[in-house]
């Protein structure tokens, strides 16, 4: 059975798509917190193997190249602002607090940060090395951050369920004593991932701090190395616009200085991307190593002497060497090489799309950042990774971006730029290749809905005309959940619809691909849906609730009437789905005609009831519509009206809240426990201006955690307080 699968799927040279579909518009996710309970693992490791060094050597200059990786800029600036947090964390705290990003400053609010508390967490932690890049420990992170990508999730186990021990050992980083790992698909900029990783927002967060942990180490593994992969996600997408991973590791005793090498060209005395240079030497008096500026600028060099050592930076665009005295440690040291801003054309910097990427569509937006001083740049795109031919002639503009349109579907493109400036043109930029693809999406099947209870035996099968453009589309049908023996296989459809007919009664499977010059997309097995050829039956009659009931305590009672004694039902089957289409119902099978549904989860769902008075399951009721809305949210505002929280908090008594209004407005007070049950009524419902105190009485409350909702014809606002008697 499964070989005859398998040997469909390479018939079908099988291409598993992105999916583009998306059912509503795209939400901001800034108030969204980086996935909790971040890995950090720790090992004693006895057989450490250390990068060689001859005694000899120490007293000579430097022979042999290392290679930290090639970080881009937006890797290199988190790297930034993670060494200047352990180098100073009573800044890192009052930087944090009183940050201007007002997505981090929503954050704080949505999240109820304390600030005062976190700035004097970070007064307390001591003062840590810089960590180093590795280039295996980026591959870690970037393999990480392209599977959320591409799988549109937050996670530290991967789609295919690997671990981040899993993937870094796969990298190649082994005989570590300590890793670690933090990740973040929804980061609005780097300073916003940053931000969210070392405030650590998010309720379990706030109490385990385990991105903190890994970014202070103020304790667990003390970290020398780090790899970050960061991808920038084209919107509208569920992750992004940043989807970041961060892998730390601790691996022998060797320690490395590192830094940057950058144009200050904001003169803000800190790297921003666009303002590294590549290529420069830096070279240690003596020892083994010396490193080479990768393309954001970035360097490490190992060592495992002490003491003090004359470093310099020389060659690329520094015009004169810099020279820099480092006070070797039992810890990372960095130093950093600055030159101040200067009447200079600076280098180019790429942005989007993302080297080596794939894209759907025909017409691509290349970006790049702006450069301080550039007047003028020049795009070039070619099929060639030579440019030996270009694809029109090179754009020269005043703006950071160009729209590239007729882009073949399955051809790779490069393309590069350069700025023109004070010194004339610069370099070109690094080349980024970019590969136009796009197979059809997964296909939408309309008629019969998946597990559709039909009466007659001719059926016209009908699907969604694919979103990218097709060639042919492929339906079958068969009467086995494998497919193996399908009773229709034609594909050779080029409209959306196909006639099966002469069905006898009984369960059916079927599903449709999309083709085009490329290749089939290809649905997956879970996306084979079934209909039901059956007798026409007596359906069930819904009683309650009735549609579009609210629950407000996440408690809905069902029931409907029971068939007549003659019908002889044997059972019922209950369907509740977040979906019309009830994609992955919730189901339950019972004899009696009523059941109790139960869900803390607020949203929309539909139910519907399924009878089998005929021998066989098919005879399906209507679908009704209910929502749960358990009242949890607190501390909304609305205008015109301020609210003060509830005093003395646990509440007594003789507790109260004040209420100032501007306008006049008639409303309701109510306090409300924690499921959203009404347990009174404060006050009228005409309130004038001013300020009023509202009396709480809770001598008749239990104790535990209530609510008291105040609504206003603007909206709604509930503060919460807790009863102790």
């Amino acid at each position: 059975m499964f070989p005859k699968i398998l040997q469909k799927v390479a018939t079908f040279l099988v291409a598993i798509s992105l999916s583009y579909c998306l059912v509503e518009a795209q939400k901001s996710r800034s108030l969204e917190f980086p996935q909790q309970n971040p890995p950090s693992i720790s090992r004693i490791v006895t057989d450490i193997k250390e990068t060689p060094f001859k005694s000899g050597e120490m007293l000579m200059a430097p022979t042999t190249q290392y290679s930290h990786g090639d970080p881009t800029a937006l890797e290199q600036q988190n790297l930034e602002f993670i060494n200047q947090a352990r180098a100073n964390p009573v800044e890192e705290g009052i930087r944090l607090a009183n940050t201007t990003d007002q997505a981090v400053q929503n954050a704080y609010t949505f999240f109820n940060i304390d600030k005062t508390l976190f700035q004097s967490q970070f007064a307390n932690y001591p003062a840590k090395g810089p960590l180093a890049f590795n280039a295996l420990l980026i591959q870690s992170a970037r393999g990480h951050s392209v599977d959320m990508r591409d799988n549109q999730f937050e996670g530290h186990s991967g789609s295919n369920s690997s671990t981040v021990q899993q993937r870094i050992n796969l990298a190649g980083y082994t005989g570590w004593s300590g890793i670690g790992e933090n990740v973040f698909s929804y980061a609005q900029s780097i300073w916003h991932a940053h931000a969210g990783f070392n405030v650590d927002w998010g309720a379990d967060n706030q109490v385990t701090l385990g991105h903190r942990k890994n970014i202070m180490n103020f304790e667990g593994a003390q970290y020398r190395e780090v790899g970050i992969g960061i991808y920038s996600v084209q919107q509208p997408s569920q992750v992004g616009p940043l989807v970041v991973t961060q892998n730390f590791g601790l691996k022998g005793t060797t320690k490395f200085v590192t830094g940057v090498v950058y144009k200050d060209l904001n003169n803000n005395n800190f790297y921003d991307p666009g303002e590294g240079l590549v290529g420069v030497h830096v070279m240690p008096a003596n020892g083994t190593f010396y490193a080479v500026t990768s393309t954001s600028g970035g360097y490490a060099i190992p060592f495992t002497s002490s003491g003090s050592m004359t470093i310099t930076a020389s060659g690329g665009e520094v015009p004169i060497p810099i020279v820099r005295n480092a006070q070797l440690s039992i810890d990372n040291v960095k130093v950093d090489f600055i030159l101040g801003q200067g009447n200079f054309t600076p280098n180019v910097v790429l942005n989007l799309p993302s080297n080596n990427s794939d894209e759907a569509e025909a017409a691509i937006t290349f970006q790049w950042y702006p450069g301080q001083g550039a007047t003028q740049y020049q795009f070039e795109i070619s099929e060639s990774v030579t440019f030996t031919t270009l694809l029109g002639q090179p754009f020269v503009t005043t703006d950071t971006s160009r729209t590239v349109t007729g882009l073949v579907n399955g051809k790779t493109y490069y393309w590069r730029v350069r700025a023109n400036g004070p010194t004339g043109w610069s370099q070109y930029s690094t080349v980024y290749s970019v590969r136009r693809y796009s197979i059809p999406e997964k296909v939408v099947m309309v008629y019969p809905m998946d597990k559709e209870v039909l009466s007659q035996n001719s059926v016209l099968l009908t699907w969604v005309k694919n979103k990218v453009p097709t060639t042919k589309y492929w339906v079958e049908v068969s009467t086995d959940e494998y497919m193996d023996e399908p009773i229709i296989s034609d594909s050779t459809k080029n409209d959306t619809t196909r006639l099966a007919d002469n069905l006898q009664p009984g369960t059916y499977y079927w599903w449709v691909s999309a083709k085009n010059e490329i290749d089939w997309t290809y649905a997956g097995f879970d996306d084979i849906q079934t209909f039901v050829i059956n007798a026409p039956g007596t359906p069930t009659t819904l009683v309650t609730p009735p549609s579009e009931f609210v629950s407000q305590n996440g408690k809905i009672p069902l029931s409907w009437t029971p068939l007549p004694m003659n019908s002889t039902p044997v059972s019922y089957k209950v369907f509740v789905a977040n979906n019309i289409e009830f994609t992955d119902p919730y189901t339950v099978t019972l004899s009696s005609a009523q059941y109790q549904y139960e869900n803390q989860t607020n949203g929309t769902y539909y139910w519907k009831v399924e009878n089998n008075a005929n021998g066989a399951m098919g005879s399906v009721s209507e679908t009704r519509m209910f929502t749960i809305s358990i009242p949890t949210s607190v501390g909304n505002t609305i205008d015109g009206i301020q609210i003060g929280d509830v005093v003395p908090n646990p509440a007594t008594s003789s507790s109260s809240i004040q209420m100032n209004n501007s306008v006049p407005f008639t409303g309701t007070i109510q306090i409300l426990d924690a499921q959203g049950n009404i347990k009174g009524v404060l006050d009228a419902s005409s309130f004038g201006t001013g300020t009023q105190t509202i009396l709480i009485p809770t001598n008749n409350l239990s104790s535990g955690v209530y609510f008291v909702r105040i609504q206003h014809p603007n909206g709604m606002i509930m503060k919460k307080f807790i009863v102790t008697n």
